[in-house]
């Protein structure tokens, strides 16, 4: 969801004034809906930049690595500068890449670019990933993820849900309780292969440029884990806003993917995992009425897998 703006427009211009080494730089914001950044293009009679504006560096550090990584096999933009404003607000500077986000194509448009979607994401398994340990989100600095196994991970997103609010539980009780029964039920089929995962894949983190992939953005929560999670995005075709393209990838990873073992219990876990990390963010916002969208949502994808797998 779309977070409160950090800087206003006059700080967003000097800021980039100074990183372009200029009096005076034109300064044009870049939205799209599910941005948690700010995001400006930047320019002067010289250079095009994108600036974007968090509230820490971690994730922008984590894109510099991503360069580093995977730059070779699948376009993301440099990173030109990062650090951290006096107010406790971070900031990057990329390469400006054109294109428009996988989101923000016609239904058309979107089915036709998924395969090159799809074989994008398969081309993030790099030899890197014997440097690294662990599962979960990775720290870039020690190569490092903070869970034994990618069940471990799964169980701590049911850890989270055990702190939601005893009186917005009790009054969904049935609900939440099928919500984290699935889950529990699911752990186990996912298994112990180890592959890197973007962790935000498609929708607004994917430019598309004249019929390619011109840019992978946002490596924020990059890590281990079982390859499934970043297809398993039928969470979100409940939002008009994504619906589409989310369509469009998920039903390419079932023609895909569809004889992989457990493959259909393993989207449903990792997409109910999505859900329930929604709810707790919400709760954390005090958006209780997303919450309840989200907790639908979690319902009518274990109605869904229950007709297919019948």
């Amino acid at each position: 969801m779309p977070r409160t703006p950090l800087l206003d427009q006059g700080a967003v211009e000097a800021l980039a004034a100074r990183l372009f080494g200029r009096a005076r730089a034109t300064v044009t914001a870049v939205a799209t809906p599910g941005m948690e950044t700010q995001a400006y293009r930047v320019t002067d009679d010289r250079l095009a930049g994108c600036l974007r504006i968090g509230a820490g560096p971690g994730g922008f550090r984590k894109d510099a690595w991503a360069h580093d990584t995977f730059g070779s096999v699948v376009p993301v933009p440099a990173v030109r500068e990062l650090g951290v404003l006096p107010d406790g607000a971070a900031y990057c500077l990329t390469d400006w890449v054109d294109g428009v986000t996988l989101q923000d194509l016609p239904a058309a448009e979107a089915r036709r670019v998924t395969p090159l979607v799809f074989d994008a994401w398969s081309r993030l398994q790099t030899a890197a990933i014997e440097a690294t340990t662990g599962y979960g989100e990775l720290d870039p600095a020690t190569m490092t993820a903070p869970y034994r196994t990618p069940r471990d991970r799964l169980r701590s997103e049911l850890d989270s849900a055990r702190r939601w609010p005893a009186h917005w539980v009790e009054a969904r009780r049935p609900a939440v309780t099928s919500v984290l029964e699935h889950v529990q039920s699911l752990i186990d089929c996912c298994p112990d292969q180890r592959a890197f995962v973007h962790g935000d894949w498609g929708c607004n983190n994917l430019l598309v440029d004249d019929g390619r992939v011109a840019a992978v953005l946002d490596w924020a929560t990059a890590g281990v884990d079982d390859p499934i999670r970043d297809v398993a995005g039928r969470f979100w075709a409940f939002w008009p806003a994504v619906s589409a393209c989310v369509t469009a990838l998920a039903d390419h990873a079932d023609r895909r993917l569809g004889d992989l073992p457990a493959y259909r219990d393993r989207v449903l876990c990792h997409d109910l995992r999505t859900g329930i990390s929604e709810i707790t963010d919400c709760h954390a916002d005090g958006d209780l009425d997303f919450a309840d969208r989200c907790l639908a949502r979690c319902l009518e994808l274990i109605e869904d897998h229950g007709r297919v797998t019948r």
